[in-house]
């Protein structure tokens, strides 16, 4: 009788715990049904900052709509400079074709650099690119050789509405240092060695 009351009551205790923890899951179940869950915000979700006005397509000017006659280095002369609008808003495109004549030996391939900028030497947009493009080194320029390249200076999109400076130089591709104008034009060169200023760039509010 002791040995069957024992089994008995094991048996129980396991019943027991088995419907404890039958009640546990549909309890934890029926609480998840009753909170559900906060989605968590991408962290990417914040408004992205809008796209600047694109620029469409345009053929190279023949000739500069402004003479410039910078020489650089002695090697290259910035002729002249043809602004695609002189009038932009701020966080959009200044487009401008920069009209380039080799006069002697490049030493190695230069880099244009534009600017934009305020009388108190403050940069709002810049832009460097290779002088002849990718696709024309400027060591593989025959002397006389004359190339125009296209040049893009986004505004920063905070940039108060006001004229400013658009000024052009040469660099050297291994240190960035600027090549020396070695004759200048008449222009000023606001506040910036070695570099002219091509044309004044009015900057309207979005």
């Amino acid at each position: 009788m002791r040995a069957r009351s024992a089994s008995s009551n094991a048996v129980r205790r396991r019943l027991l715990g088995g419907l404890t923890a039958v009640g546990f899951a549909l309890f934890a179940a029926g609480c998840d049904r009753k909170l559900p869950g906060i989605p968590t915000p991408p962290a990417n979700s914040a408004a992205r900052r809008a796209d600047p006005t694109p620029l469409a397509p345009a053929k190279a000017p023949p000739v500069p709509k402004t003479a410039i006659g910078a020489t650089f280095g002695r090697v290259v002369v910035l002729e002249g400079v043809t602004i695609d609008h002189d009038a932009v808003k701020s966080g959009d495109y200044v487009r401008i074709w920069l009209h380039w004549q080799s006069v002697a030996a490049a030493p190695e391939d230069w880099r244009s650099i534009g600017r934009l900028v305020t009388t108190t030497r403050r940069v709002i947009a810049s832009e460097d690119d290779q002088v002849g493009g990718r696709r024309r080194y400027l060591t593989r320029w025959q002397v006389g050789e004359r190339v125009v390249d296209e040049m893009r200076l986004r505004v920063m999109a905070n940039c108060p509405p006001g004229e400013y400076g658009l000024i052009v130089g040469v660099l050297r591709p291994d240190n960035q240092t600027a090549v020396p104008i070695t004759t200048r034009p008449t222009t000023p060169n606001f506040g910036q060695e070695d570099t002219v200023l091509v044309g004044t760039i009015e900057v309207q509010s979005a």
